[in-house]
């Protein structure tokens, strides 16, 4: 009979307990989901480059804005736009924001080809006599896990339309000078650049040029306050 008892006493002891350290960590799974969260935010800022916080201005004459077109059949082109002016801010040691304008009347083709370079320049594409002017307007930007890198949201106005487009960028600072380099590309179309392009316009053959545009654009800026 003892014996029972003991046994009885046992059971009820043991179940308290597990009922006890249960109640004890009733979120551990949330817990631990949420401290997973806060480490990968951690490390993100961790990895990142610190900036001089500040104003900084484009220097046009250092900053290089490479675009690339291509034909579906044929040769590619490719050639260089001038920025004309603009701006970026580092917020506390981070990029924040900035904007620059574009001097679409500076396009050139590395090939040098006059007729080309008045094409793109023409009605049929840029149409720089109404429009001399480009301009991208950053809107947002988050930091990536790689040191220096950011994900760019920005708007981006070409002729009398303003889209939406995202990149990767890096960043790099020497003394008071801040380098910023990215690869970006665009649908041409979503611009109303729609000459040549095989989803608005049939039987071109071997004229279709492709819809997309690539930019490789290099900016250097100074700390102005």
């Amino acid at each position: 009979m003892k014996q029972k008892y003991l046994i009885f006493v046992l059971v009820i002891g043991l179940l308290a307990f597990t009922a006890c350290t249960s109640n004890y960590y009733p979120n551990e799974e949330n817990n631990s989901s949420e401290s997973n969260e806060n480490n990968q935010i951690m490390e993100i800022e961790d990895n990142q480059t610190t900036l001089v916080s500040g104003d900084y201005q484009i220097n046009s004459a250092d900053s290089k804005m490479t675009w690339y077109g291509y034909r579906l059949v044929g040769n590619n082109h490719r050639g260089v736009i001038d920025i004309k002016s603009g701006s970026l801010q580092v917020v506390d040691g981070q990029l924040s924001g900035g904007e620059f304008v574009i001097d679409m009347a500076s396009l050139k083709s590395d090939d040098d080809i006059e007729a080309l370079e008045n094409h793109l320049k023409g009605e049929d594409f840029f149409n720089i006599a109404q429009y001399p002017e480009a301009k991208l307007v950053i809107t947002n930007v988050l930091p990536v896990a790689e040191p220096g890198s950011y994900q760019v949201e920005a708007d981006l106005s070409i002729k009398d339309v303003t889209a939406p487009i995202n990149f990767m960028a890096q960043l790099s600072q020497t003394a008071n000078t801040l380098e910023a380099n990215t690869e970006l590309s665009i649908d041409r179309t979503i611009w109303n650049l729609q000459y040549g392009s095989g989803n608005f316009f049939q039987d071109l053959g071997d004229k279709v040029i492709s819809d997309d545009i690539d930019f490789t654009v290099d900016l250097k800026a100074n700390l102005v306050n």
